[in-house]
Protein backbone atom coordinates (compact mmCIF):
# COMPACT_ATOMS: atom_id res chain seq x y z
CA UNK A 1 0.00 0.00 0.00
CA UNK A 2 1.30 3.45 -0.89
CA UNK A 3 0.77 5.96 1.89
CA UNK A 4 1.06 9.71 1.78
CA UNK A 5 2.70 10.53 5.11
CA UNK A 6 1.59 13.72 6.85
CA UNK A 7 3.85 15.39 9.42
CA UNK A 8 1.38 14.56 12.21
CA UNK A 9 2.13 10.85 11.74
CA UNK A 10 5.92 11.22 11.97
CA UNK A 11 5.81 13.70 14.83
CA UNK A 12 3.55 11.48 16.92
CA UNK A 13 6.08 8.67 16.54
CA UNK A 14 9.21 10.78 17.11
CA UNK A 15 7.73 12.60 20.11
CA UNK A 16 6.47 9.30 21.51
CA UNK A 17 2.93 10.64 21.80
CA UNK A 18 -0.04 8.37 22.52
CA UNK A 19 -2.12 6.71 19.81
CA UNK A 20 0.36 6.43 16.94
CA UNK A 21 -1.09 5.54 13.58
CA UNK A 22 -2.55 2.05 13.56
CA UNK A 23 -1.62 -0.11 10.58
CA UNK A 24 1.40 2.11 9.77
CA UNK A 25 3.34 -1.09 9.15
CA UNK A 26 1.01 -1.89 6.22
CA UNK A 27 2.46 1.03 4.27
CA UNK A 28 4.90 -0.56 1.83
CA UNK A 29 5.85 2.75 0.22
CA UNK A 30 5.73 6.15 1.89
CA UNK A 31 5.60 9.42 -0.02
CA UNK A 32 5.27 13.01 1.12
CA UNK A 33 5.82 16.59 0.09
CA UNK A 34 9.23 18.13 0.60
CA UNK A 35 7.40 20.38 3.07
CA UNK A 36 7.34 17.62 5.66
CA UNK A 37 11.05 18.08 6.35
CA UNK A 38 10.65 21.74 7.29
CA UNK A 39 7.41 21.16 9.22
CA UNK A 40 8.86 18.36 11.33
CA UNK A 41 12.21 19.97 12.02
CA UNK A 42 10.59 23.30 12.97
CA UNK A 43 8.19 21.48 15.28
CA UNK A 44 11.02 19.60 17.00
CA UNK A 45 12.92 22.83 17.52
CA UNK A 46 9.86 24.58 19.00
CA UNK A 47 9.18 21.53 21.18
CA UNK A 48 12.79 21.58 22.42
CA UNK A 49 12.55 25.22 23.45
CA UNK A 50 9.06 25.07 24.97
CA UNK A 51 9.83 21.95 26.98
CA UNK A 52 13.40 22.91 27.84
CA UNK A 53 14.54 19.62 26.38
CA UNK A 54 18.20 18.61 26.62
CA UNK A 55 20.32 18.70 23.48
CA UNK A 56 20.86 14.93 23.73
CA UNK A 57 17.14 14.20 23.60
CA UNK A 58 16.62 16.76 20.85
CA UNK A 59 19.37 15.27 18.67
CA UNK A 60 18.02 11.75 19.22
CA UNK A 61 14.62 12.94 18.00
CA UNK A 62 16.22 14.61 14.97
CA UNK A 63 18.06 11.37 14.21
CA UNK A 64 14.80 9.38 14.41
CA UNK A 65 13.21 11.88 12.08
CA UNK A 66 16.03 11.60 9.55
CA UNK A 67 15.76 7.80 9.72
CA UNK A 68 12.08 8.14 8.82
CA UNK A 69 12.88 10.60 6.01
CA UNK A 70 15.19 8.04 4.40
CA UNK A 71 12.18 5.74 3.92
CA UNK A 72 10.04 8.38 2.19
CA UNK A 73 9.99 9.39 -1.47
CA UNK A 74 9.70 13.16 -1.56
CA UNK A 75 7.43 15.03 -3.94
CA UNK A 76 8.87 18.38 -5.05
CA UNK A 77 6.75 21.48 -4.54
CA UNK A 78 6.28 22.45 -8.19
CA UNK A 79 4.10 25.18 -9.71
CA UNK A 80 1.25 22.77 -10.55
CA UNK A 81 1.00 21.71 -6.91
CA UNK A 82 1.10 25.31 -5.72
CA UNK A 83 -1.63 26.19 -8.24
CA UNK A 84 -3.87 23.29 -7.14
CA UNK A 85 -3.38 24.16 -3.47
CA UNK A 86 -4.73 27.65 -4.18
CA UNK A 87 -7.92 26.32 -5.78
CA UNK A 88 -11.17 25.61 -3.88
CA UNK A 89 -11.56 22.39 -1.92
CA UNK A 90 -14.85 20.77 -0.88
CA UNK A 91 -14.13 21.39 2.81
CA UNK A 92 -12.27 23.98 4.85
CA UNK A 93 -8.54 23.34 4.73
CA UNK A 94 -5.45 25.35 5.73
CA UNK A 95 -2.52 26.28 3.53
CA UNK A 96 -0.07 23.54 4.51
CA UNK A 97 -2.77 20.86 4.42
CA UNK A 98 -3.84 22.10 0.97
CA UNK A 99 -0.23 21.75 -0.20
CA UNK A 100 -0.03 18.22 1.22
CA UNK A 101 -3.34 17.18 -0.29
CA UNK A 102 -2.39 18.70 -3.65
CA UNK A 103 0.91 16.80 -3.54
CA UNK A 104 -0.97 13.59 -2.76
CA UNK A 105 -3.38 14.17 -5.65
CA UNK A 106 -0.51 14.91 -8.04
CA UNK A 107 1.28 11.71 -7.02
CA UNK A 108 -1.92 9.71 -7.47
CA UNK A 109 -2.51 11.17 -10.91
CA UNK A 110 1.00 11.34 -12.37
CA UNK A 111 2.84 8.46 -10.72
CA UNK A 112 0.31 5.85 -9.69
CA UNK A 113 -2.35 6.42 -12.31
CA UNK A 114 -5.67 4.59 -12.18
CA UNK A 115 -4.24 1.14 -11.51
CA UNK A 116 -3.21 1.89 -7.93
CA UNK A 117 -4.35 4.15 -5.14
CA UNK A 118 -2.77 6.15 -2.40
CA UNK A 119 -3.88 6.36 1.23
CA UNK A 120 -3.57 9.62 3.18
CA UNK A 121 -1.95 8.91 6.54
CA UNK A 122 -2.75 11.70 9.00
CA UNK A 123 -3.99 12.52 12.48
CA UNK A 124 -5.30 15.91 11.33
CA UNK A 125 -9.13 16.00 11.25
CA UNK A 126 -9.35 18.80 8.67
CA UNK A 127 -7.01 17.00 6.28
CA UNK A 128 -8.97 13.77 6.81
CA UNK A 129 -12.27 15.45 5.90
CA UNK A 130 -10.86 17.12 2.79
CA UNK A 131 -9.19 13.90 1.64
CA UNK A 132 -12.36 11.85 2.10
CA UNK A 133 -14.41 14.52 0.32
CA UNK A 134 -12.14 14.10 -2.71
CA UNK A 135 -12.68 10.34 -2.72
CA UNK A 136 -9.32 9.17 -1.36
CA UNK A 137 -8.83 6.73 1.47
CA UNK A 138 -7.55 7.83 4.87
CA UNK A 139 -5.56 5.98 7.48
CA UNK A 140 -5.58 7.70 10.82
Amino acid sequence: MTGYIDSSVLLRLVLNEPNPLENYSKISKGVSSELIRVECLRTLDRYRILNQESEDIYFKRVELLHDAFRKIDFIPVVPDILFRAGQPFPTQIGTLDALHLSSCLAYQEHVLGQDDSIVMCTHDDGLKRATLALGLQVLG
